[in-house]
């Protein structure tokens, strides 16, 4: 064995050395845009505005996120062209408008903001649409889960009517509930495989338990989606313990959203989500905002919260 090892060491070694020899260091620029504004945010009729304002940086060398906040910027929003107020900085760059500046369904809104020394921004003008028009959800019988848990799962049927007037976008998203804690769980299409992505539907990454469609695919004007999912999840304590609840309601929310919402979305579902997104192409984040970078979202939701009996 001894011999093996040392006839073994005296084999790699000359390699090794031949094959740092055969190394070249190379130096490639990094492509950056110059400085410029970042602005991230979603209006709707439900909540007070608020903005995420950050700057562009070059992702070599140490990078510190905190020095990448802007604090000093001047926000304003405005509604089908005319300034209705001005936001104001709370923490870690997030900007609020006043508790009575209300949103309001059929009206366009758009961000302007400008910082010294970065160019100024504003956002392409986004008009709030009407709440779904109405909204049912289904129950159905416990079933199989493709993860191999041995908790309970549950089929949910949910359907909503159209308005085939407009060209329509929605995402339908779900959340399970124990005692005072919001649940991880899992959830899965079943009307149609979780990794195809169409001009019909997708679902999302960044929200593993949201799903985007349009109209394009709907029965008239009828849009369904059938998912399973499981009632049991788990729970962080403030202590940082992790707790493994069964789920006692479950809340669906059904949201009616402009086109941005959706492509945004989109962007981080193409995206491989382990060491593999190190060798994806680049890929374009959609952007309504000129000037610098961003998205601004909108849009109006109905909600329906189901008790699950034990």
């Amino acid at each position: 064995m001894e011999i093996a090892v040392r006839a073994t060491l005296v084999i790699l070694l000359p390699l090794s050395i031949l094959i740092a020899a055969c190394t070249k260091v190379l130096d490639v620029p990094t492509p950056y845009v110059g400085d410029k504004l970042v602005i991230v945010g979603v209006l709707t009729p439900d909540s007070i505005p608020t903005l995420l304002v950050t700057r562009t940086f070059q992702t070599v060398g140490n990078i510190d996120l905190k020095a990448n906040i802007i604090s000093n910027a001047q926000v304003y929003l405005l509604e089908n062209g005319q300034q209705i107020g001005q936001l104001i900085h709370r923490a870690n760059g997030q900007y609020e408008a006043p508790a009575k500046l209300k949103i309001r369904e059929g009206k366009a809104y758009s961000y302007s903001v400008v910082a010294a020394g970065f160019p100024s921004v504003h956002s392409s003008y986004e008009e709030v649409p009407s709440p779904p028009l109405s909204f049912s959800v289904d129950l159905g019988e416990l079933i199989s889960s493709p993860f191999g848990s041995s908790a309970d799962n549950r089929r949910i049927r949910c359907q909503f009517v159209d308005d085939l007037t407009t060209k329509d976008y929605y995402s339908i998203s779900f959340e399970l509930y124990s005692q005072s804690y919001s649940l991880a769980f899992n959830s899965f299409g079943m009307d149609r495989p979780d990794d195809i992505e169409d001009g019909c539907g997708f679902r999302s990454r960044g929200q593993p338990n949201e799903y985007n469609l349009t109209d394009l695919c709907f029965s008239k004007n009828v849009g369904t989606l059938v998912v399973g999912v499981d009632l049991e999840g788990f729970a962080r304590t403030k202590d940082s313990q992790i707790l493994k609840l069964k789920a006692q309601s479950i809340v669906v929310s059904l949201r009616r959203t402009n086109q941005g919402y959706q492509e945004y979305s989109r962007t981080f579902s193409i995206e491989s989500d382990d060491i593999f997104q190190a060798f994806d192409p680049p890929k374009v984040r959609y952007s309504n905002v000129q000037g610098g970078y961003g998205f601004i979202g909108v849009y109006s939701q109905r909600k329906i919260s189901v008790k699950l009996t034990p």
